[in-house]
């Protein structure tokens, strides 16, 4: 049985963890697990106890976004917590894996995705660390990591994936599936993928300064949000392609944190001390 231990905020970790990784528990199966540690943050707890352990050559730090058993919904997850369990824990890198729906035609089932930028359409959810005065304000130019999405798209495609690149990701509030118009809209606007997961997960690393990329399995293509004479993809047929991807999936990110940096790189670092610093050039303004 794998030893849980209690990580209270009184206490320091015993090692640091640069990568973390964040998906669906099926990949913790890949993990030869040391331990999981129910860390206390200060924003509640974490959705599941972080699973500590190799991956390929690797230490990693793995949180079950949904919990085990996928139990709790995107729009009702403790984003803030599990971001700040990996920060906790010393993680520079995170990587992301999604299930997502396709809005742009190109995309098909069973491709990957790799987004670059995003539109965030969520309504209520906590996206940020800085809740009170004064304003902290973070650059969301470059919003996912260039050096990890790099490196995934390459390794998507050695590993015989299509691999789209470039990408825009709509994240929707959730639980339910978009609209018919919803999905011409998103397309109109520039969208070419959707899903409910990646925001706030993708602000609060900036606010912290983790790099993070994501890669979405596309379980939804684009003919089953447009046409009203046949059913959308339900959640059985989602967790079925999850299910029988989740070790050419889980193979990426295992080819993916053996060939990348455990630094946090140039685009994904430097943005807290902008935001936190009344004497930084951007804040002069305020002083007038």
């Amino acid at each position: 049985m794998t030893e849980t231990r209690q990580l209270p905020m009184s206490e320091s970790p015993d090692a640091e963890i640069e990568i973390g990784i964040t998906g669906g528990y099926g990949i913790s199966r890949s993990i030869d697990i040391e331990e999981q540690i129910v860390v206390e943050t200060p924003y509640g707890e974490p959705s599941h106890p972080v699973v500590v352990g190799e991956l390929g050559s690797k230490n990693v730090a793995f949180i079950s976004r949904h919990g085990e058993g996928r139990y709790i919904p995107a729009h009702s997850i403790n984003y803030r917590a599990n971001l700040f369990a990996f920060h906790r824990l010393g993680v520079n890198r995170i990587i992301s894996a999604t299930a997502n729906g396709a809005i742009n035609e190109s995309l098909s089932f069973g491709d990957i995705a790799v987004p670059a930028d995003y539109i965030d359409d969520t309504t209520n959810r906590n996206d940020t660390f800085f809740d009170e005065a004064p304003s902290r304000h973070f650059s969301s130019h470059v919003p996912f990591c260039p050096d990890i999405s790099n490196t995934l798209t390459e390794r998507a495609e050695k590993n015989g994936f299509e691999c789209h690149d470039d990408v825009v990701l709509v994240i929707v509030e959730g639980p339910r599936f978009a609209t018919v118009a919803e999905a011409e809209m998103f397309a109109a606007h520039g969208g070419d993928i959707m899903g409910m997961s990646t925001y706030p997960e993708v602000t609060l690393a900036r606010e912290l300064e983790m790099c993070y990329a994501n890669f979405a399995l596309i379980t939804d293509p684009r003919e089953d949000q447009t046409k009203y004479d046949r059913p959308t993809t339900s959640v059985t047929a989602v967790d079925k392609t999850l299910d029988e991807r989740a070790r050419d999936c889980t193979q990426i990110i295992i080819d993916t944190i053996e060939a990348m940096s455990t630094s946090r790189c140039s685009n994904c670092r430097g943005h807290a001390e902008i935001a936190k610093s009344d004497e930084h050039e951007e804040w002069e303004y305020r002083n007038l």
